[in-house]
Order: C-alpha cells, then structure tokens, then sequence
C-alpha cells in the first residue's frame, strides 16, 4: 500500500480538526438556541407566612378583611364638633386599693378578684393620661371638650383651678343604677356609655389613658360628612379561648347573633382610639338591655360581660354610614427590659404613628431605670405642658 506523503498528511489532519471544531460549534449554537426557545424556568416564590399568635394572645383567621363601608346606613350627624371621653383610674391610689378589696371580699367567685385586689399593672398609674392630654394639644387640635370619666379622682398633677375644656364625670353621674359600685371593670363603666351627660357631644373619640396620639390626626380620620370611622384588627371573634378579655368578645359576639338572628365572623375593634356617636350607643342599650345591666352591675371583670368597644363597631357598620380610613391605632407593650425599652422608643420616633396605645406589661415592682425612660420618652416626645397642669 502506497503511503502519503507527510506533508499531504499533515494537510488531512488540519482540516480533520478544523471540521470537527466546526462541528461542535454548531452544537453549541443549537442549545443555546433551544435554550432560548424554552421558557424560563417559574420560580415559586416563598409565602409570607403571618406568625401565629399563641392561644394566649389571639385565636385568628387571618385574612384581609373585607372593606368595611356602609353608604346605605343612617347619616352620623356630629355638627362639626367632636370630643374626647377617656375613662381613667389611679390604681395606685391607697383609698382605691382598699376599696377593691372590701368589694372583692363580696364577690369570691369572680375570675378576677384576686389580682383586682393587688396593686397590679392593670390599675397602676403611669401618668400616661397626662401625656395623653399633651398630645392632644399637640396632633389634634380639632378636639372640642374632654371629659374624663373617673370614680371621684384627680390626678395630682391637674390644676383643679383651671377653668378650659377639661371636665371630670364621677361615675355616680354616668352610672344609671349607683348600686353598681363601687366599680373595679372596665366593661362596667363602659357600659353606662349610652347614658353619657347630653353637654358631651354626640360624635366623639373614646380613649383609654393608655392611648397617645403620635401625629398629626384630623377629623376626617374618624368622621367623615355623615359616616363614621371603623377600625377592624385581621381577627375575629373567638370561641375557645380562655383568657377573660377574650371570653367577653365571645359572649358579645353570640349575643349579637341571637339579637340579629344570624351567625357570622365579626372582627375585633382594633385596641386604640375609638370613634363612637350617641344615637349608636343608645340603640346597643336598647337591644340588648339585659346583657349591657348585667355587665354594669359586674364590679370585676366576668366572661359574661358585654364589651361595648366590640359591639360599637358592629352597631355602627349594621345602621349607620361607615369608612374605612386606613390606619391609625397602633399597639405596644412596656416592658422590664431597659434595651426592650430603648428599641421601642427609637422605633417610636422613627415612626411617629397616628396612634399608639402603650400597654403596661411591666411586672409589679420594674426596675426605677425602666420607669425613668419611660418618663423621659413621654418628656421628649411631649415637651409642651397644658395649662391644666400644676
């Protein structure tokens, strides 16, 4: 057999090469042509998962509440003028503190006797209604009148010669029947709120003296022409819980169904500034009587009391004109924890919401450190003193 010369072979196996790189470059062409026909691969994207709360805290389902607007209800007619009702205690107080324990001693039975009967941190007095005050002056100017609702006390920081648009309502005047006190509960006095003096107006923001405002806050955030504001949490009514505030949500909750003759998921009123209209309150007393009678005759709290800041929202949304105006009330604890503290404070003025509501979780004896920051957010936030205080 004849060979090739080297130098043809050398020939061959070049262009053996050059063919072969040829060939694999069009493959590389080909996938990355088909890779660009096939769609992109979908990504499924991780839920947002809402983290439960415990069974202490909040039996849930959560979901984006549906919007809460009624524009075929009855008009809120307020006349441009708007108040703020607080209801205040000085737990603190000794006069108060023997006084729950003689009316406790009365009723053994009441889930809540024994830690009424304590200077616990439901009734001790922060001074939290002092800067409340202030911060009316400073983020709602818009206010009328403020009345505070109290069982014959008066902070020792209130100038009892002021002669402004501050007045204080005993309980013997809201109260219809006085045989219900001396009383320890908050669901007693709220329920003798349809019976509220007539000098207080008829369209006003109901606070406890735990709640601030943050910000700048109109009147069109609660009413609006003739509606009036609902703020729904993302939870509804309960039905297995076992904490007492819980349990009056229940029992409100199944008495509405039994009044209105239907079954349905109810939301919470949403824990802050409460907008509420006379004529609302006034129709709740005239539907379920019995209930809200029985609730004021209770001088500490019971899981058959009716919880009027619940079925106000519900009354509202059933016969009168509502809107929904977005967020407003938001809701913080103090706590033992002097870093606990300073995170919430900076997150506080970082944000610098409409409304807080600063609840006291502090144990019974917090450390004087804890105390002091709190006295000196409140100062820092609220520099300008009224003219009702000493």
């Amino acid at each position: 057999m004849k060979r090739l010369p080297m130098s043809k072979l050398k020939k061959l196996l070049f262009f053996a090469l050059i063919g072969l790189f040829y060939l694999a470059m069009i493959n590389v062409n080909v996938q990355i042509i088909k890779k660009k026909e096939e769609p992109a691969p979908t990504s499924t994207p991780t839920p947002f998962i809402v983290p439960m709360p415990t069974d202490s805290q909040h039996n849930i389902i959560w979901w984006s509440p549906p919007v809460f607007e009624n524009t075929t209800g009855m008009p809120v007619i307020c006349d441009s003028t708007i108040d703020v009702v607080y209801t205040w205690v000085n737990g603190s107080d000794p006069i108060n503190i023997e006084n729950r324990i003689k009316r406790g001693k009365k009723f053994k039975n009441a889930k809540e006797v024994k830690s009424s009967t304590e200077t616990s941190q439901r009734y001790r007095d922060l001074e939290t209604l002092k800067y409340s005050l202030r911060s009316i002056k400073q983020f709602a100017p818009f206010v009328n009148n403020i009345w505070i609702i109290t069982a014959n006390q008066i902070p020792t920081w209130f100038n009892t010669s002021y002669e402004g648009n501050i007045e204080f309502i005993f309980h013997e005047e809201l109260f219809l029947n006085n045989d219900d006190l001396p009383t320890f509960n908050s669901n007693a006095i709220e329920a003798n709120l349809h019976s509220i003096p007539s000098r207080v107006a008829d369209c006003f923001l109901f606070l406890n003296d735990d709640i601030l405002f943050g910000n700048d806050v109109v009147a069109e955030d609660f009413f609006d022409g003739d509606k009036i504001a609902v703020y729904p949490e993302s939870w509804t009514a309960p039905s297995n819980l076992t904490e007492i505030w819980h349990l009056t949500i229940n029992y409100t909750n199944q008495n509405l169904d039994r009044v209105w003759n239907e079954t349905k998921d109810r939301y919470y009123a949403s824990h802050g500034v409460h907008p509420m209209y006379r004529r609302t309150l006034e129709i709740m007393h005239e539907e379920l009587k019995f209930e809200i009678e029985n609730t004021s005759a209770s001088p500490f709290r019971d899981e058959h009391n009716m919880q009027t800041p619940f079925m106000n929202q519900q009354y509202n949304m059933k016969y009168f004109n509502t809107f929904p105006p977005g967020k407003v009330n938001e809701y913080f604890t103090f706590e033992d924890s002097e870093e606990t503290m300073d995170s919430l404070f900076l997150h506080l003025f970082e944000n610098r919401y409409k409304s807080v509501c600063l609840n006291d979780r502090l144990t019974e004896n917090p450390p004087q450190a804890v105390l002091d920051k709190i006295t000196n957010f409140f100062e820092e936030y609220y520099p300008d003193k009224g003219d009702w205080e000493l």
